[in-house]
């Protein structure tokens, strides 16, 4: 690396060796040089996509239900809501309704 000037400050007093005088540019070199040893022996962690990550399972989404639920101070306190709060509710639960009454109609 000396001989090819890949060292900042390298001196080649007798032909052969080199000599390295302590300097800013030098200390720079040891330390960027030495962050790079050090990231090819610890490599950064890559995250491997997983096709199941961000999909909630039935049984997350009845216990994230019930949390809700419960939240909401159960049937009355979701009733004490204002009708269009109580629309809104009845409009997301209807395609998991739905649901329920196909799987229903196939069972039988």
């Amino acid at each position: 690396m000396a001989r090819n000037g890949e060292i900042p400050g390298a001196i080649r007093l007798d032909g052969y060796h080199y000599t390295y005088p302590v300097t800013p540019e030098l200390l720079d070199w040891i330390e960027w040089k030495h962050r790079k040893v050090q990231q090819r022996k610890h490599p950064a962690k890559t995250a491997k996509v997983k096709p199941t990550i961000g999909v909630i399972t039935v049984h997350g989404m009845r216990q994230d239900f019930d949390i809700w639920k419960r939240r909401m101070g159960g049937l009355d306190g979701i009733l004490k809501l204002d009708p269009k709060a109580r629309q809104d509710i009845m409009i997301e639960l209807q395609a998991i309704a739905s649901l329920h009454s196909d799987l229903a109609k196939a069972n039988s």
